[in-house]
């Protein structure tokens, strides 16, 4: 190129418009969330910010009925069954107070079942 000659803009060539598909879309097969809900995956979706405590109490129960238990259990039996676990297999109330999430042990102690449990010889000694 020569000094002082200007350059010429590259000329782009127009593209061609896409012709439309021949085949319809098929139909988006996942069913829309109602609001305030997120996919966890498959089929399952829980609120924004996890399942609210009356609804998993209200489950729960619901299926403890279904499967034919009369006893009233709730969110916190669960709890109550795993702490007492955990203790009766040697942990101790310091971790499970951890895996509680109880600033004290004190709260821990609230879920501990171990002392309701009576064996054949306790009711032996009973004497009427």
């Amino acid at each position: 190129m020569t000094a002082g000659a200007s350059r010429a803009a590259p000329t782009i060539a127009p593209q061609p418009a896409l012709a439309p598909s021949p085949q319809p879309r098929p139909a988006p097969t996942a069913r829309a969330l109602p609001p305030g809900l997120v996919e966890q995956g498959g089929q399952n979706w829980t609120p924004i910010g996890g399942l609210p405590q009356q609804n998993a109490h209200a489950m729960i129960r619901r299926r403890a009925a279904a499967a034919g238990i009369a006893t009233l259990i709730g969110n916190h039996t669960f709890r109550a069954t795993g702490i007492t676990t955990f203790l009766k297999t040697g942990g101790t109330l310091e971790g499970a107070a951890a895996m509680a999430n109880h600033a004290s042990t004190a709260t821990t102690q609230l879920y501990d079942r171990r002392r309701d449990e009576f064996t054949l010889d306790d009711v032996e000694r009973i004497v009427l």
